[in-house]
């Protein structure tokens, strides 16, 4: 089974609220039946847990492909580092017309000014 890589900078509480979601996650897959865990013991561990239903079961989803603690491990929000979203020519039009739009005075600098007949 082939997932993320196991963070190295996880702190003892992280760690501990892992496995805290992990004897949870386990005790429903075990208590399935045909694989389906009902609303209602969901909501009910969610509750326990101090989560929301949905954030639930992301965590039953990960730990589903994964089966391991550190799937269940808290994950940073937004886009991975490095991730692009706009080709690199948008990218450079985007660039340009700031450069040509945005970045030029509004008034004359005080230097213009002075030079200024």
């Amino acid at each position: 089974m082939e997932g993320r890589p196991v963070p190295t900078d996880i702190s003892d509480d992280e760690w501990a609220e892992a496995c805290r979601y992990d004897q949870v996650v386990r005790d429903l897959l075990d208590r399935a039946e045909g694989g389906q865990i009902g609303r209602a013991a969901v909501a009910n561990a969610a509750a326990v847990l101090g989560i929301s239903s949905a954030t639930l079961y992301r965590l039953i989803g990960r730990f589903r492909k994964e089966r391991r603690v550190s799937a269940l491990l808290p994950r940073k929000c937004g886009r991975r580092p490095g991730t692009q979203v706009i080709s690199d020519e948008v990218e450079t039009i985007i660039q340009e017309a700031i450069r040509e739009v945005y970045l030029v005075p509004e008034r004359p600098t005080l230097q213009e000014l002075i030079r200024s007949p």
